[in-house]
């Protein structure tokens, strides 16, 4: 069939059918390369986020809580109107993270975030009675602290902890996940 064409024309279909087929090769590896870079870029948006923000909740809830002993060991007025507010910082933080995971940020673990926020509710409002008790009967505090609001506390940490696994866990699979997807583009 071809032995009746020109050299020419033999030549420039055989130059056409290349050019065809690398720039189809390199338009798969621009999709892939993509695809690559989204993957990643989530990973460190996404994943990556939410388990720092799964980490800071356990730091911002465990300094309050050091807040709120040193308070209740500080003996002098003034001194403890600063470490309110330390202690009050700490709080509008945790509450600004719970906040971000209520709107979307940790999907797939509603019934885990739900009781969080249950266990912070039970711990916001014992820490507060400990706080109100403080001005007004320092020995009152430290027993409502210890009846109330350490073991509200110890109960927060353990739902925040068992958050914190579940999200680590996430962006393993994840980033198994990655890996996979770069395996392959590298294979193709």
């Amino acid at each position: 069939m071809f032995s009746n064409v020109k050299i020419g024309l033999r030549l420039g279909l055989s130059f056409s059918a290349l050019l065809v087929l690398l720039i189809v090769i390199a338009g798969l590896a621009l999709v892939r390369m993509t695809n690559f870079s989204d993957a990643t870029r989530k990973f460190v948006d996404e994943d990556v986020s939410r388990v720092m923000h799964a980490s800071d909740v356990t730091i911002q809830a465990q300094a309050a809580a050091l807040n709120l002993l040193q308070i209740l060991s500080t003996p002098e007025r003034e001194k403890r109107i600063e470490l309110y507010k330390t202690m009050d910082s700490h709080n509008a933080i945790l509450d600004k993270i719970l906040e971000g995971f209520k709107a979307g940020e940790i999907k797939g673990q509603e019934e885990l975030l739900a009781t969080l926020i249950e266990k912070r509710m039970t711990y916001k409002k014992a820490f507060l009675d400990t706080v109100d008790l403080v001005e007004i009967d320092p020995r009152g505090a430290i027993e409502q602290y210890n009846k109330d609001t350490q073991p509200a506390l110890a109960a927060l940490l353990e739902v925040i902890n068992q958050l914190l696994v579940s999200e680590q866990q996430a962006l393993l699979n994840e980033q198994k996940t990655t890996e996979q997807a770069n395996q392959n583009a590298i294979y193709i």
